[in-house]
């Protein structure tokens, strides 16, 4: 808003690929919760609430485990406190043909360095949480 005028830009949103990236699995899960066995990268939640709060960047997250470990996620990252817009689940093929009905997208960021060429010109690999809001 500037001189009281309400602003009609777009925030800028990102999807991060949940695994390897936002979350690491220390153990194969056991019965109980989906997430079980898995943790969160501290430092990555860290960098997610500094680009929420001081950039106005939006964060969805991804994962490739199937809906009920989305749904897990969701609820886990909730609990948590983590600023992220929305949690889904998808295959990397459906992700990659359904970039160009994301207008506001600005990129992909995965930890794999086999699948995010398939994004496009929005895949970024990532291995650092400070390569995390840079587009």
């Amino acid at each position: 808003m500037k001189n009281n005028d309400l602003s009609n830009s777009v925030s800028p949103r990102i999807v991060l690929v949940a695994e390897n990236a936002l979350i690491y699995q220390r153990e194969k899960s056991k019965k109980g919760r989906p997430v079980s066995g898995w943790v969160l990268y501290d430092d990555m939640v860290k960098r997610i609430l500094w680009l929420f709060h001081k950039k106005d960047v939006h964060i969805e997250v991804v994962t490739y485990l199937g809906d009920d470990f989305a749904e897990a996620l969701a609820e886990w990252l909730d609990d948590e406190m983590v600023p992220v817009s929305r949690v889904w689940s998808t295959t990397p093929g459906a992700l990659a043909r359904n970039i160009a009905y994301m207008p506001d997208l600005a990129c992909v960021y995965d930890p794999d360095p086999s699948r995010w060429l398939s994004y496009g010109s929005f895949g970024r690999f990532i291995n650092d949480i400070n390569q995390l809001g840079e587009f």
